[in-house]
């Protein structure tokens, strides 16, 4: 069966790409920005999922900030300062809404939902093909 909204796939050509925005995305995409790259000039960040949280926003309801091992604060915004102290809120709600305020402040742009099917070494060489990634249609 044919999927009846098929993805829109774009070739992005950028000297960095940080695939995935959980904590290594993320961390990763504020040190280049400290750096003083732009992001979405100089960098791109591409993330699967539709919405912040990393693989976080997909926990079952039952793990709670109390339950789980310690959430690691992000390179400049502490995650206490955000989750306000309950212990008892899910951290499936905690930890997205922890990396959608983090993304917000530092201006990270991240692209999503992207699927990446292709990266080339572009010293190498690889034609046309920089970064293929799929985008589902919005609607």
């Amino acid at each position: 069966m044919s999927d009846p909204s098929p993805a829109l796939r774009v070739a992005l050509k950028t000297r960095i790409v940080v695939i995935g925005a959980g904590q290594a995305g993320l961390s990763s995409a504020y040190h280049l920005k400290q750096l003083g790259l732009t992001p979405g000039r100089d960098f791109i960040v591409l993330d699967r999922a539709p919405a912040p949280g990393g693989a976080r926003q997909y926990r079952w309801p039952s793990l709670t900030l109390s339950t789980v091992n310690r959430v690691h604060d992000l390179p400049g915004l502490s995650f206490a300062e955000l989750a306000g102290g309950d212990d008892s809120v899910q951290a499936a709600v905690a930890v997205p809404r922890y990396f959608a305020a983090y993304e917000e402040r530092f201006g990270l742009n991240v692209l999503r939902p992207a699927s990446v099917s292709v990266v080339c070494d572009t010293a190498r060489g690889c034609g046309s093909k920089a970064i293929a990634a799929c985008f589902p249609p919005r609607g």
